[in-house]
């Protein structure tokens, strides 16, 4: 069980989340199949700049923080910051998630401007927009992480859910994907919740926040 439980947490983990969308956002919505004629650049780039990029930038941070210097650096921080929130600042998952976030970010950015200047945000104004609702819900992930530990599994997830609401709403014809992808997040908040990742609250509210900001925000700017 704990083995299907760790997978289920890979497949779904936040970094792979924006490709997730676009993927099934070229593959469900046929607005997009007239956009691309060959979308596998596409999601490569985002693959690139929203999970490798992040991925071997954090592991190398790792690697540093291993030295001696970076691990007493790190430890005196942690030690200062645990003395101004020494109630309700989860030293070891907060400033951890937030250096994470950050990292995110600043990869996610990059990608935007090289996107831009590829010109795909002017063959679509939809794939601008679904991309910006992506990086300001990684900037919503990182203020509540420097007080809160909200689950980012169900931040990213509920953000997908959200976002083929929104799409469905536009277009039509995600049904079905919004089904599984209601389905998948109810099993993933309970492995989440199993493997003592996450309380109750902090599941539910990961899951709220994206399903409601990615929803509102895209329909809302979309329809406009």
């Amino acid at each position: 069980m704990k083995r299907i439980a760790d997978l289920i947490s890979v497949l779904f983990h936040p970094v792979f989340i924006p490709t997730i969308v676009f993927l099934l956002s070229t593959k469900f919505i046929p607005y997009f199949s007239v956009i691309f004629s060959s979308p596998e650049l596409f999601l490569m780039l985002i693959l690139i700049f929203t999970t490798i990029i992040p991925l071997l930038v954090i592991s190398i941070m790792l690697n540093l923080i291993v030295s001696t210097y970076f691990k007493k650096l790190i430890l005196k921080i942690s030690k200062y910051l645990h003395s101004i929130y020494p109630k309700d600042f989860k030293m070891k998952n907060s400033y951890e998630r937030v250096y994470v976030l950050a990292v995110v970010f600043i990869s996610s950015t990059f990608g935007y401007f090289y996107l831009d200047y590829l010109g795909y945000f002017l063959e679509s104004a939809l794939i601008d927009l679904i991309y910006v609702s992506i990086m300001f819900q990684i900037i919503i992930a990182l203020i509540i992480s420097i007080k809160w530990k909200i689950s980012l599994h169900m931040l990213g997830i509920g953000g997908l859910v959200g976002t083929m609401g929104a799409l469905h709403m536009n277009y039509g014809g995600l049904f079905e994907v919004i089904s599984l992808s209601i389905l998948a997040s109810g099993i993933l908040g309970m492995v989440r919740i199993y493997q003592g990742s996450h309380n109750c609250s902090q599941v539910y509210i990961g899951f709220c926040v994206g399903f409601i900001f990615q929803l509102g925000f895209i329909y809302s700017l979309f329809a406009n």
